[in-house]
């Protein structure tokens, strides 16, 4: 059996990181994506990196993605549809709220607004209740800051 004092003195803890092989900078692992391929379960370069690079890929690119969505989208339409039938039917106010929201947008009884917090003008209209008769009282918020309202659990 062997004895602690033979094990040596426990490595001191440093935080996890790791460099990015797009501009070789050490990082906290945070500050990278998941990858469930790699060995540490991580993308090889940072988020910045990896946005700059999405960035190029679809202005060098445009259509690219939009192209693969379609052609996933027909080889698995009938798996899309079940997924999407499914969503509508685990929460059917949901679902008209954000119908009614559409509707409405189109026909001009809504007019989409810039965020509330940002000031961006590409945003998603938020419902804090879906209550049919709230339907049409929503906050503008931006994609990032809509997110991270849903993230602290105010719904």
């Amino acid at each position: 059996m062997l004895d602690s004092r033979q094990l040596g003195p426990a490595p001191f803890p440093r935080p996890p990181t790791k460099l990015c092989r797009a501009c070789n900078v050490e990082k906290d692992e945070s500050e990278f994506y998941r990858r469930v391929a790699s060995r540490d379960g991580l993308q090889s370069s940072c988020k910045p990196c990896e946005r700059a690079r999405r960035v190029m890929f679809n202005t060098r690119s445009p259509g690219v993605q939009a192209e693969r969505q379609r052609a996933y989208y027909w080889k698995n339409h009938e798996e899309v549809k079940r997924r999407m039938r499914a969503y509508h039917r685990s929460d059917p106010l949901r679902y008209s709220a954000h119908g009614a929201v559409s509707r409405a947008i189109k026909t001009g009884l809504l007019t989409r607004r810039s965020c509330e917090i940002c000031g961006s003008p590409r945003t998603d209209a938020h419902h804090d209740s879906y209550a049919q008769e709230d339907w049409l009282v929503v906050r503008w918020l931006c994609r990032s800051h809509h997110i991270a309202h849903h993230r602290k659990g105010n719904q």
